[in-house]
């Protein structure tokens, strides 16, 4: 469940960017039929060392019976410069079963370097995101307006105590039946995702409406004993 959550957050990163109006979007997690937790995004107007910001939140959580195997509450927030769509500052907090973990970063883009509150300084590529804030850059940010099936996204993404390059290919369009009627969505998958756990063929897929919101209607996670699906059950502007 922890590797679960981990991919599902990191998954939906691929979201949202910069626009002026407030939102929250609600997923939920189903194990075929059955729903296993809930995953929120949230953004909102904020003002940061006379800075014109954003707060960024990205919370999630099990339910029912998968609360009850493997507890998780996972939370990750950033303050993002309006000016320049990069994070001045990110928290993270982890509850899962008994593994807590608790980080504050700090970011200075113009240095190429952040400071963790874990694990000291660092050096960055320039525009790098934590989870929060990658979740609020790929929707209006124009970059899925100049790409077409077969190209690839590569985001910086910075974890706990290092960045790496997140890569995603444009996989076409597809249209897909949701809960706001039929749907054209973009394709995405992956290209860097690892691990005994997944299966080989497709082991991740996400859905974005093809149209200025960019909505992540679905996400897929294919696993060798089995599929998680995320899916969009609500959302308010």
């Amino acid at each position: 469940m922890r590797v679960l959550f981990t991919i599902l957050t990191t998954l939906i990163i691929f979201t949202a960017y910069a626009q002026d109006i407030s939102e929250q979007l609600k997923f939920d997690i189903k194990f075929g039929m059955i729903k296993g937790g809930e995953v929120y995004f949230q953004t909102s107007d904020t003002l940061y060392s006379n800075i014109q910001a954003k707060n960024a939140r990205l919370y999630g959580f099990t339910t029912g019976f998968a609360h009850m195997l493997y507890k998780v509450n996972d939370s990750f927030e950033s303050i993002i410069d309006k000016s320049n769509h990069n994070p001045i500052k990110s928290f993270k907090n982890v509850s899962e079963q008994n593994y807590r973990f608790n980080n504050e970063v700090h970011y200075y883009h113009h240095l190429d370097s952040a400071w963790s509150k874990e694990t000291g300084w660092h050096r960055i590529e320039p525009g790098v995101a934590d989870v929060s804030a990658l979740f609020y850059k790929l929707r209006f940010s124009g970059i899925l307006d100049s790409i077409s099936q077969g190209d690839t996204i590569s985001l910086p993404f910075w974890d706990t105590g290092e960045w790496y390059f997140v890569e995603m290919i444009h996989n076409g369009l597809e249209t897909i039946k949701t809960k706001y009627g039929k749907r054209e969505c973009i394709v995405l998958k992956p290209l860097n995702i690892e691990g005994k756990f997944f299966s080989k063929k497709d082991p991740m897929e996400v859905w974005l409406t093809n149209d200025s919101q960019r909505l992540p209607m679905l996400m897929k996670l294919n696993f060798n004993i089995g599929s998680v699906k995320c899916i969009l059950v609500d959302s308010k502007v």
